[in-house]
């Protein structure tokens, strides 16, 4: 019974603990329950107040005014862009303005005939006439160009002429003669001199000859001494004898030779190794003929192509002027140049020169190379398009793939200088070539970098 009681007790103390912790939480609660009413009536009142300013009814939920909110900023955004767009349109008009008034002021200066007429055909009709100016300045300079070739043609030919008078000159005077046109006739009688001393030369060898040793001084005093008449009489008497004695004598032993020659022929077989000595010679001479003709011709292939180049180099086309410009940048300067060759079928092909003098076909080139070369030639074929018309954007992807840092910032640089003309865009997804970029203009006066969404 004590245990009971002691255990009753220690029941009863726990209880009477827990229920002053209750009251003392029903004491807290209480307090933040006034707290929150207060609160709670605090913000009542500044809602009303808010919704009064907002010109809102009481009542309003919240869902009612983040609705009227929404509105309320949409129609400031309205309001922001509609602004937005009169200062611009503000600007296009004033932009707009101050173009009409300074093109007045070129047609005063340019074309007087054009202020009457609306600015848009006014201004069509004078990139007309530009265009026209200059197609006349490209054939004025060309005019111009062959003026002076053949300014210098003539130069050079009243060179000649000074040469060749000088010449004429000085072979009047050898010559003991007045005029020039005496020259042919003095020129004639040189000849007929040379061709009558040199037959006098080939009578005097045959005299002495058949002289028995003589010399021709002996011979015509031994000759002084005979009767012409009794010598002529004396070559007839020979000749008859040569004709009646010995010539069927001479006939004859051949006749002999040729039946010695068929019986020996007979007895001995057919020769096979002198005929096959003869053919071998022939074939030698034919060798020999055909490989003087076939030097003769490649000398002349090679002196034809070296004029062909020279006059490629004299005559060349400015768009591979440009070229190889281009592709000397492109190369950071390891080709010069891109010029024209022919290849084993004598077909025009075209090679880079590099800086030491070689000049290497398009196939021995690496594929970057390759890629800078055809990049050139594109760049150098748009020129005289966007001189001749409205420039249009020029767009590549990713060509600098094949590239080494240097060339692409060479490439870059290139397509920076040539975006003065009109419009480059350059599609990548390498960061080398964006870092490139940046590098080449911080401030980004001329390139421009935009990534794409994603990227």
């Amino acid at each position: 019974r004590l245990r009971a009681m002691e255990e009753g007790a220690s029941a009863r103390r726990t209880l009477e603990h827990e229920i002053a912790d209750l009251d003392e939480r029903y004491r807290r609660l209480t307090r933040e329950l006034a707290d929150a009413q207060a609160a709670l009536d605090q913000w009542q009142a500044h809602w009303t107040a808010l919704m009064s300013e907002l010109g809102l009814a009481q009542e309003a939920g919240p869902g009612e005014v983040l609705d009227d909110l929404q509105a309320i900023a949409d129609a400031l955004k309205q309001a922001e862009s509609a602004q937005s767009l009169r200062a611009r349109i503000h600007g296009i008009d004033r932009d707009s303005a101050a173009f009409q008034e300074d093109a007045r002021e070129r047609f005063t200066q340019l074309a007087p005939d054009l202020l009457e007429r609306p600015i848009e055909e006014a201004v069509k009709r004078l990139s007309a006439r530009l265009a026209e100016q200059r197609e006349h300045k490209s054939r004025l300079d060309a005019l111009l160009e062959q003026t002076t070739r053949t300014e210098e043609e003539v130069r050079q030919a009243q060179t000649a002429g000074t040469a060749a008078a000088e010449v004429l000159a000085e072979l009047c005077r050898q010559a003991a003669c007045t005029r020039s046109d005496q020259l042919p006739l003095i020129e004639e009688r040189v000849r007929d001199k040379r061709r009558l001393r040199d037959q006098l030369a080939e009578v005097e060898s045959g005299l002495i000859q058949t002289g028995d040793g003589l010399g021709i001084a002996a011979l015509l005093e031994e000759a002084t001494g005979v009767d012409q008449d009794a010598v002529v009489a004396r070559l007839h008497a020979l000749d008859a004898r040569l004709e009646q004695e010995l010539r069927p004598a001479h006939r004859a032993l051949i006749e002999q030779k040729s039946d010695a020659d068929r019986t020996l022929k007979t007895m001995g077989g057919e020769d096979a190794a002198a005929a096959v000595a003869e053919e071998i010679q022939q074939l030698l001479a034919e060798i020999r003929t055909e490989a003087e003709q076939y030097v003769r011709v490649k000398l002349a292939a090679r002196i034809l192509r070296d004029e062909i180049e020279r006059f490629r180099r004299e005559h060349s086309d400015p768009i591979l002027n440009r070229t190889s410009t281009y592709f000397s940048k492109l190369t950071c300067g390891a080709f010069t140049a891109v010029e024209t060759d022919f290849n084993e079928d004598d077909q025009p092909v075209l090679v880079g020169l590099r800086n030491t003098g070689e000049r290497l076909h398009v196939e021995n080139m690496s594929t970057g190379t390759r890629d800078q070369l055809y990049l050139a030639l594109r760049l150098a074929s748009l020129e005289p398009i966007l001189d001749a018309a409205e420039p249009m954007p020029f767009v590549v992807d990713d060509i600098l793939i094949q590239f080494d840092d240097a060339r692409a910032l060479a490439t870059l640089s290139t397509l920076a200088d040539f975006s003065v003309r009109t419009q480059v865009i350059l599609f990548t997804h390498h960061g080398r070539d964006v870092e490139q970029a940046r590098q080449l203009d911080p401030h980004q006066e001329r390139v421009w970098v935009h990534r794409l969404g994603g990227v």
